[in-house]
Parts: C-alpha cells; sequence; structure tokens
C-alpha cells in the first residue's frame, strides 16, 4: 500500500520592469498614477497534493514516473528521504536494450515494471538519473547496512549487468566486509568501478533510529543538511514502524521454530556467491536426497560445512534430515496430499535466503515514538515535491493485525504535515486469498483507469 503526494504549483511570470530603461516622470505619468487603481497581487494558491495507496511498494513507479512526465516532479536529480525497514535496493535482472533505454530516459514504465518487486525498485532510478541522493531511516533491529555516508557508482558491466561499486578502489574481499557494500556482495551484485563500461554516481546515507525511536540530533541535522536544497522526495514503508518476516513466519507454522533456528545457523553467513549456490543445490536441486556417504562427499557439502567451521558437518547433517523428514516419500502408500505439493524444496531454498531480513513485532509505544519523531522532523523540511507510502499489508511486511492502526498512525501523521486534496486507492485486492498463489497478479483494470484519468497524456513514458 503505497501513498504519493504531489503538487501542482502554477508557473509565475518573470516581471520585466528592470529591464525598462530609467526615463523622466512626465506631469501625465503622475496623473496617471494618482488617478490609476492599484492593483492587488494574487495570492499563489498552495500546492495540491494526491496521495496514491498502492499494497506492494514498488506499485509506486507509475504514478511517479506519471508525475515526472507531467514535470510535477523534476526528472533529474531528486533526492527521497527512505524510511523502511529494508534498503529496497537490490539490482534487477534487465536486459542490455532496456539499460540503454532507461539510462537514455527514454523507456517505456510497464516495460520496466513487472521486472522489479519490491526489493529491486529503487535502485532503476537511480540508473536513469531520477535519484541522485538517498537517504535510508531505519529501524535499530536493521543490520543490512551500517549507518553513514557513502559515495557510490551504479553502472553495468561487461556482461550488461547492473553492478554497484564504490568510488574507490575495493578488492572483493574488502567488498564483503564493507560496511554497506555487502548488501549487493553477497548476490554478486558488486563489482570495481574500473570494470564499469557506463556509470552514475550517487551518495547513499544510512540512518538508524535509536532504540527510543529517536533519531539523533547528529542525523537530524544530516538531513535537513542533505534535503535543504533542491528537489526531495519523501517515502514512507509502513514496516519500518513494525516488520515481519513473511517467509520466517510462514516456516515457523507449517514446521516449528527449532526447524527454523537451523536454517538462520546455515544460511545466516554473509559470505560469497558461491556458498549460497551450494545451499542451492544441497536443498533445491535435491543433494539431500542422495546416501549420507554420495551426500558426505560433495564438493557443494564440503564447500557449506567448511565454511560454518567447527560445527559445519553437524550442521549439514542436520539440514539433510529435516529436508529428508519434511518431503520424505512415501512409496508404501499412495496419499492424495504430499507436503511439496504445498511446500516445495526451492521454496524452503529461498526462505533460508531470506534469514537475513529484519523481523521487529514493535508494540504501540514504539509505533507511536517513531511517528512522533517522524513528525517533528518533517516539520522542520520544506515540502518534498512528492510523497509515496507503502503498507506492505498485501506481501504481509506488516502483519494483518497491525495493518490497520499502523497506516492510521501514518496518514494522520502526514495530514498533520501536509495539505492533502485527494486520495487515489489502488491498493484494492480481487480477492482476500488468491486460489492460485504461483499465478502471477495482473494490475487491477481499475487502478489503471484511475491514472488515465489524472495523466491522460502522460501514462506510458517518462521523456
Amino acid at each position: 500500500l503505497s501513498v504519493y503526494f504531489f503538487s501542482h504549483c502554477p508557473c509565475r511570470g518573470v516581471a520585466s520592469a528592470m529591464s525598462v530603461m530609467k526615463r523622466p516622470l512626465s506631469a501625465s505619468d503622475g496623473k496617471a498614477a494618482s488617478t490609476k487603481p492599484k492593483k492587488k497581487k494574487k495570492k499563489t494558491p498552495p500546492p495540491a497534493l494526491r496521495v496514491f495507496v498502492v499494497d506492494n511498494h514498488d506499485d509506486v513507479l507509475q504514478p511517479l514516473c506519471d508525475a515526472m512526465a507531467q514535470k510535477v516532479v523534476p526528472l533529474q536529480g531528486l533526492k527521497v528521504l527512505h524510511y523502511d525497514s529494508h534498503p529496497d535496493m537490490g539490482l534487477p535482472e534487465l536486459s542490455a536494450d532496456l539499460l540503454d533505454r532507461i539510462y537514455a530516459g527514454d523507456y517505456d514504465v510497464q516495460s520496466l515494471k513487472p521486472l522489479v518487486d519490491v526489493a529491486t525498485w529503487m535502485l532503476p532510478l537511480v540508473w536513469a538519473g531520477h535519484l541522485q541522493e538517498i537517504i535510508w531511516v531505519c529501524g535499530s533491529w536493521c543490520h543490512q547496512m551500517d549507518p553513514g555516508t557513502y559515495h557510490l557508482l551504479i553502472g553495468r558491466d561487461e556482461c550488461n549487468s547492473l553492478k554497484v561499486a564504490s568510488q574507490d578502489p575495493l578488492t572483493p574481499a574488502q567488498a564483503l566486509k564493507h560496511p554497506c557494500l555487502r548488501y549487493w556482495a553477497v548476490d554478486g551484485g558488486v563489482a570495481d568501478r574500473e570494470l564499469l563500461k557506463l556509470s552514475r554516481p550517487w551518495t547513499l546515507h544510512v540512518v538508524q533510529s535509536e532504540a527510543s525511536g529517536k533519531m539523533s540530533d547528529e542525523d537530524c541535522t544530516k538531513i535537513l543538511s542533505v534535503l535543504g536544497n533542491g528537489p526531495w522526495l519523501l517515502d514512507v514503508d509502513e514496516d519500518y514502524f513494525t516488520c515481519s518476516n513473511p517467509h520466517r513466519e510462514k516456516f515457523c507454522t507449517l514446521f516449528g521454530q527449532e526447524r527454523y533456528e537451523l536454517l538462520q545457523s546455515v544460511y545466516g553467513l554473509q559470505t560469497e556467491e558461491t556458498y549460497y549456490k551450494a545451499l542451492h543445490k544441497i536443498v533445491e536441486v535435491g543433494l539431500f536426497r542422495e546416501p549420507l556417504p554420495t551426500f558426505l562427499a560433495a564438493t557443494e557439502v564440503k564447500e557449506v560445512a567448511q565454511r560454518l567451521g567447527d560445527e559445519g558437518l553437524t550442521l549439514v547433517k542436520r539440514l539433510r534430515k529435516m529436508c529428508i523428514n519434511i518431503f520424505k516419500e512415501d512409496d508404501e502408500e499412495e496419499r492424495a496430499f504430499i507436503v511439496p505439493e504445498f511446500y516445495a524444496p526451492d521454496e524452503l531454498h529461498h526462505t533460508g535466503m531470506q534469514v537475513h531480513l529484519p523481523y521487529n513485532i514493535s508494540k504501540l509505544e514504539t509505533i507511536l515514538g517513531l511517528a512522533n519523531d517522524m513528525e517533528q522532523l518533517l516539520q522542520r523540511l520544506s515540502p518534498p515535491h512528492a510523497i509515496t507510502v507503502a503498507t506492505s499489508r498485501d506481501d504481509r511486511y506488516v502483519l494483518e493485525v497491525q495493518a490497520y492502526t499502523v497506516h492510521c498512525v501514518v496518514m494522520q501523521l502526514l495530514k498533520s504535515t501536509q495539505k492533502i486534496s485527494e486520495v487515489v486507492r489502488l491498493d484494492v485486492r480481487k480477492l482476500s486469498i488468491e486460489e492460485d498463489v504461483d499465478a502471477e497478479e495482473d494490475e487491477p483494470e481499475e487502478d489503471l483507469e484511475k491514472l488515465m484519468k489524472l495523466f491522460p497524456e502522460h501514462l506510458l513514458r517518462t521523456e
């Protein structure tokens, strides 16, 4: 669920009086000046703010790009204040042709949208030059990156893949231990700056709220300084206030907390991509089904056991036993319902890959503390050019039982700091539970109709 505000500011004419040459006043001039009534200055109407509400965070791409196309939001050089429990800065896989078109600013947002998700929607906007500087504000329970300011590059390597690089030279080993680059290094998303064929510089500030919910005075000063000049956007994911891990919730309810803790022990390393490829072979491909001697002799098993240290061999054996018990094959009896039909090995591996995700179900006191701190900061900032708010209800990063309360808090916070003219709801789900969980959901037709009414001539393109 995302909320998006933007302002319509009328163009102001520039007075040309200073360009007129001075001359002495004549009598007629004085007479005209004394008899002609003075015109009252017209007051500039306050900016009109629209609110777009969607369920999944990446769904803000369409209205945001349309606002740029309509010149409500500048196309280039934007800064964004991004409140979220997740960076949302993963690297999507895009074709070379699409990368070229995005870089040139001549792309169809509808061709980009199916290729990104809630974790990968931000950096294509950096690659396009729309976003120049990102301030990621996260809760005290988030540890994907260390707080600090980082000067980075986003670029395309020789394989036509998007990569992130430091503006300073780093080795791959240094990238894995880097306070922010490790976020991309685990998935092989970091490259040496010299290997990028084409790149753009950008700046990332990581700010972490304290356990009390307050932001330090130093961080407040930094944000006020960064956003003091130039256009900026406000982006709020409601899982900033309370954050679930839907993969963890599902696995624990189906198979138990003890088994999940085993997954955390095995998958919880921050290490090279080859380690996770080995786990993919063990779990998803089905190496765990091999007899124990064959299993232990496999290169992938040795790789994982070595990385895990002294307890490595024990943990790998426990992982194999767990997989066998969950996905056991009963040849003696035909069963109408078996586990792999509803929870397959690939989903278990995917769940393991998400054990790094933050998890903190906040009490109301914590939620309100974070909201009060945000409200105080927004009162000190000039109005943003646009505001997006993701409720993360549909993908369950905000628990259903908390979603209504959190959304009410956020909306009241925004209404106290912004003037809202219209709320456009794009978050209505077709069914409360979809039967075919593997089917890709189409964009609701009514959502597209609403956008067509708001942006009839600018819906499709960003130029």
